[in-house]
């Protein structure tokens, strides 16, 4: 060890001395603990900065922000994930004063020409303003650098460390970037299946089917949100042009275009993903289990939408019977009918399952009667009833959407008894 990188560990020692009085008890008067760091280094702030460029012993990184988000443009093209940035931009933020190295050779200290690392920033204004960051120092967590004079200092920190390591690190891996608020579809197609759902809110539409559940919905949009790259292609060179027979393609239609990916063959490194934008590398293969949802995963697998606890009227008309029933707080309650009865009656209502089938189901072509249900000042939800179908179903239609769906004849029956 060099005599200058002996002094300045003694330095550090005697500080790692402190902070262990401090532990277990001993109160250092204010800025004590910094009482060494003497020597000027910078002074920028984080929410100044809008590019980072650092030059490597392998090269360039770049990072600039654009539109609000951090991108890498060297030494690959590529979203930053603004976490990782917003650490790196902190961890330069703090790097104000250093304790001075006197009569330091710089080269000693990683800081020769070039430096291990040589950081420019530009601030939002245009200003720019370089750092010299070079190796860690041997006790301590601390990092030399140059100063505002050009000697050496011990600054607090890794400083550096982020922008030395694989650019991956600071790469953001998830998949596809999307507000989950801002979706209003998802298809999935692959394996001979297509799951194709659409709507917002509280209002979901599965194609071929009807009602899709809206926390089912919520779960498979969080889990496509949630899905990210273990590993990139590597090289600078474009990424492989497409998947030419993907197992799985995945479109999502936002408020602002559409995103998506597509999944190709498993390997030893995973699953291999290629974006709609052309961001290319290797997932989990058990995070896209969630691809293989079909209809029966998200429907609403309720023949009408009765929310026991949320509804507050619900109307029956079905053939020869007919019957209405209100909300009475946690109960319901109707025209001279026991508060059992009604109960009963709204609870086998609200459990009359749907059957999903592959094959389409006709249209409506015979008037059997409506369900409706209201909550709210909320415009009510209207279910018709139509025909029997092969002696089974009864053919529904929600006036507010979807497909004719079936419903079972002996659920049905169940529910229309008049309370």
């Amino acid at each position: 060890m060099q005599d200058h990188q002996i002094r300045i560990a003694t330095v550090l020692a005697s500080l790692l001395a402190v902070l262990l009085l401090v532990k277990w008890g001993w109160k250092a008067p204010k800025d004590d603990l910094d009482a060494e760091a003497t020597a000027p280094v910078w002074a920028v702030k984080a929410d100044d900065i809008v590019k980072v460029d650092a030059e490597r012993s392998d090269g360039e990184l770049l990072l600039e922000k654009k539109d609000g988000h951090w991108r890498i443009d060297e030494p690959v093209q590529d979203i930053a994930s603004d976490k990782q940035v917003g650490y790196l931009l902190d961890e330069l933020e703090r790097v104000k004063k250093g304790i001075p190295v006197p009569d330091a050779d710089p080269k000693d200290f990683g800081l020769g020409d070039p430096p291990e690392v040589a950081i420019t920033v530009t601030l939002a204004d245009g200003t720019q303003k370089t750092l010299d960051v070079g190796s860690k120092a041997p006790v301590g967590w601390r990092t030399y650098v140059r100063d505002a004079a050009g000697g050496v200092a011990a600054v607090s920190g890794l400083v550096g460390q982020r922008l030395q390591g694989s650019v991956d690190d600071l790469r953001d891996q998830t998949v596809v970037q999307f507000d989950p608020g801002d979706v209003r579809g998802v298809v999935l197609t692959g394996q001979g299946h297509t799951l194709d759902v659409h709507g917002q809110g509280k209002h979901w539409w599965l194609e071929g089917f009807t009602r899709a559940d809206p926390d089912k919905v919520d779960d498979l949009v969080t889990g496509l949100r949630s899905v990210r790259f273990d590993t990139f292609y590597e090289g600078k060179d474009p990424a492989p042009d497409g998947i030419d027979d993907p197992a799985y393609k995945v479109t999502i239609t936002t408020t602002e275009g559409k995103v998506g990916f597509d999944v190709g063959e498993n390997a030893p490194t995973g699953a291999l993903v290629r974006t709609f934008g052309g961001r290319t590398g290797w997932v989990d293969p058990k995070s896209l289990a969630l691809l293989g949802q079909g209809p029966t995963d998200v429907g609403d697998p309720h023949a009408f939408p009765v929310d026991e606890a949320e509804s507050d009227h619900v109307e029956v008309k079905l053939g020869d019977v007919a019957w209405s029933a209100d909300r009475d707080g946690d109960h319901w309650k109707a025209d001279g009918k026991s508060q059992d009865a009604v109960d009963k009656a709204v609870a086998a209502l609200a459990a009359v399952p749907t059957h999903y089938r592959g094959q389409p189901v006709p249209a409506l072509t015979e008037d059997f009667g409506k369900v409706t249900v209201k909550q709210g000042d909320a415009a009510p939800d209207v279910v018709d009833m139509g025909q029997v179908v092969d002696g089974t179903w009864r053919a529904a239609q929600d006036e507010a959407g979807g497909e004719p769906y079936l419903v079972p004849v002996d659920k049905l029956k169940d529910s229309a008894l008049a309370p």
